[in-house]
C-alpha cells in the first residue's frame, strides 16, 4: 500500500483512494482540515482537479507538506531529544511529526528510560557513531558481536530505530515533484486560518476531515461541532464531510468499514466510516456501491 501525506494521528492515508473516488471532480479542490494532507496528495496524483487549496488551523502541517513536496526533507535524519522536542514541536514539523508518540504532535515518542537507548541506536545506524552504545554497555563496541546476547539487543534496537525511521519517512512526498510538473505543484495553495474564513471559489469540491466526534482529541482546543454543522448546512454548495455520524441535515453518500485506530482500548473495532453531504445534495452524489 502506498503512503500519502505526512504521518498524522487520524490521517486518511489508508482510505485515501476511497475518499477521492467518492468526491466529484471539479476545477478547484479545498481540503479545509488538511492535517497530514494525505487526501490532497492523492488528489494531486489522481488529476481530478486543477487547483488545490489546503488549510489547517495548525499551519505547520500544510507548510510541511508543501516543503516536503519541494524536497526540503531529502536526507533528513536528525535525532530529536526530549528537551528539543518540547522546545521545537510547535514550529519544527520534522520534530513534531517524526518524534511524537503516534504522530500526535504533542507527546514525545520515547519514555525517559528508553530515550538514551534509542538515541544510541539512532546515532549508530544513521551516522555510524557508536560512542553512545559504548557508554550504555560500558564495553568496547568491537566486542559486542562476540556476545550473542548483547548483539541481539543491539539488533533489536536497530530494528526499532529503522521502524521509527520508516514511520517518519517523507520520501513519498519528495517524489511529488517527479510525478507532477512544476506547474501543477504551483497550483497548490496553503493557508492557516479558521475554515469559515477560507474563500471558496466557484466550481469547487470542498472536503472537510473534521475531528471525529467521540474519539480521542488530537487538537489543543475542543472543536465546536455545532458551529461547523451550522456553517456547512448553510453553504450554497455541497460540503463533503468525513465522520462516523452527522446530524439529520446531512446524509451519507459513501460508506467504508475500517478498523478504528482512534480507539484507545481496541484498534481492531470495525467502524463504518462515512462521507456525508448536506441532505439536499445527497441524491446527486450518492455512490451506487457502499463498501
Amino acid at each position: 500500500m502506498s503512503a500519502y501525506g505526512i504521518p498524522y494521528k487520524g490521517g486518511k492515508s489508508k482510505v485515501v483512494k476511497w475518499v477521492i473516488d467518492s468526491l466529484p471532480p471539479n476545477e478547484h479542490f479545498y481540503d479545509l482540515f488538511c492535517g497530514g494532507c494525505a487526501v490532497t496528495h492523492y488528489g494531486m496524483v489522481s488529476r481530478r482537479w486543477e487547483q488545490f487549496n489546503i488549510n489547517d488551523i495548525n499551519g505547520m502541517m500544510p507548510q510541511m507538506f508543501v516543503d516536503a513536496a519541494h524536497g526540503k526533507y531529502v536526507g533528513e535524519n536528525r535525532w530529536i531529544s526530549r528537551d528539543e522536542f518540547f522546545r521545537t514541536k510547535d514550529f519544527d514539523g520534522y520534530s513534531a511529526v517524526c518524534f511524537s508518540f503516534g504522530n500526535d504532535l504533542r507527546s514525545y515518542a520515547y519514555s525517559k528510560e528508553l530515550e538514551p537507548i534509542k538515541m544510541a541506536a539512532h546515532y549508530a545506524i544513521m551516522f555510524g557513531e557508536h560512542k553512545y552504545l559504548k557508554e550504555i554497555w560500558n564495553d568496547d563496541f568491537a566486542e559486542i558481536e562476540k556476545s550473542a546476547k548483547v548483539y541481539e539487543r543491539y539488533l533489536t534496537y536497530k530494528r526499532l530505530v529503522l521502524q521509527k525511521a520508516k514511520r517518519g519517512d517523507l520520501s513519498h512526498l519528495e517524489n511529488l515533484n517527479r510525478l507532477l510538473s512544476l506547474e501543477r505543484l504551483q497550483s497548490l495553495q496553503s493557508c492557516k486560518t479558521d475554515y469559515q474564513d477560507v474563500k471558496i471559489l466557484p466550481n469547487s469540491t470542498v472536503y472537510c476531515d473534521i475531528p471525529y466526534k467521540g474519539t480521542n482529541k488530537y487538537q489543543k482546543d475542543g472543536f465546536d461541532y455545532e458551529r461547523f454543522y451550522e456553517w456547512a448546512d448553510s453553504r450554497d454548495f455541497p460540503v463533503f464531510v468525513s465522520e462516523y455520524e452527522m446530524p439529520e441535515e446531512f446524509a451519507p453518500i459513501a460508506v467504508h468499514a475500517r478498523k478504528d485506530t482512534m480507539c484507545a482500548s481496541n484498534n481492531n473495532v470495525l467502524r463504518a466510516e462515512k462521507i456525508f453531504v448536506q441532505k439536499r445534495y445527497a441524491d446527486k452524489y450518492k455512490r451506487d456501491l457502499f463498501v
